[in-house]
């Protein structure tokens, strides 16, 4: 992300931009899913996963394939649609819906789509990605819940069991879209900030730039331009005392944009060290 902000002039640009690299961090994840289906498989054999068939790790991990080549085609494709957004979070969602679906436990796994959607920096695919995982999270519990209540007593029928767990997941669906709707909003808001004393700076940078121009100018017809007296046609001297306060006021004119120029730079290498800085703290909070 540090690089895509140096490349980004504004928030919009730097929002497509990112969209192109998280899409690419999402296929990695794509075929990173791939090995779930062996890990599955390894759990069939240690009997962790008693009720599921090998045939399930199968149909898991060439469908993972087929889905991460066909979000591989859609980067080079369109790397900048939000299609191909959306197309990688659809995708993941349907993986951990068929894994649901298979019996194999699903919990925390489910708000993995919505927290992965947050790296856009985009609210509508916050909101997309949030929807359509409540409502794959609803069905696959409504269509799972007889085999999870006939295994535990607690429950006299499935529609026991779907209420149960399905009002437990609204509550932490409406807590986690607060808090992601938050996180959202801050980001967002943060680099339109960092953006807006950027264009300051740089419109700033630029107004020194075209007056030290003029001033130059200025000094250059000064000192190549003779003084006549027109009374008797002959030159005269130039006044030392004013052409000394020109120069010096060249000087402090081209100090001061050295500063300003310096100042610019420590805020281009501070947009570079608070990504950093965000990952320090993760690593060490």
């Amino acid at each position: 992300m540090p690089n895509t902000i140096r490349e980004s002039n504004s928030v919009n640009d730097f929002i497509v931009k990112n969209r192109i690299r998280v899409n690419g961090y999402l296929n990695n994840a794509l075929l990173f899913f791939i090995i779930t289906g062996p890990a599955i498989a390894l759990g069939i054999k240690t009997d962790f996963f008693p009720d599921i068939k090998y045939s399930t790790c199968f149909i898991i991990s060439t469908g993972v394939a087929a889905l991460a080549i066909i979000h591989r085609i859609l980067l080079i494709k369109l790397p900048k649609s939000i299609v191909t957004s959306v197309f990688a979070l659809t995708a993941l969602d349907a993986i951990i819906v068929y894994m649901s679906y298979s019996h194999v436990s699903i919990l925390l796994t489910w708000f993995l789509v919505p927290l992965l959607s947050l790296l856009f920096v985009d609210k509508m695919i916050y909101f997309y990605s949030t929807a359509l995982n409540y409502a794959l999270m609803f069905a696959a519990t409504y269509f799972t819940a007889p085999y999870h209540a006939a295994l535990n007593s607690k429950y006299e029928n499935s529609l026991d069991f779907f209420l149960d767990r399905i009002g437990g997941f609204t509550i932490e669906t409406l807590i986690m879209f607060a808090a992601g709707y938050t996180i959202a909003k801050l980001v967002k808001d943060y680099f339109g900030t960092l953006f807006m004393q950027y264009e300051t700076i740089k419109s700033h940078e630029e107004d020194m730039g075209e007056k030290l121009e003029l001033l130059n100018s200025m000094v250059e017809i000064y000192d190549n331009v003779n003084l006549i007296n027109f009374i008797d046609n002959t030159e005269m001297p130039r006044p030392a005392g004013r052409l000394l306060d020109l120069h010096q006021h060249k000087n402090r004119s081209r100090q001061a944009l050295a500063q300003k120029a310096h100042i610019g730079r420590l805020y281009r290498r501070g947009l570079r060290l608070v990504p950093r800085a965000i990952h320090y703290g993760r690593l060490h909070p």
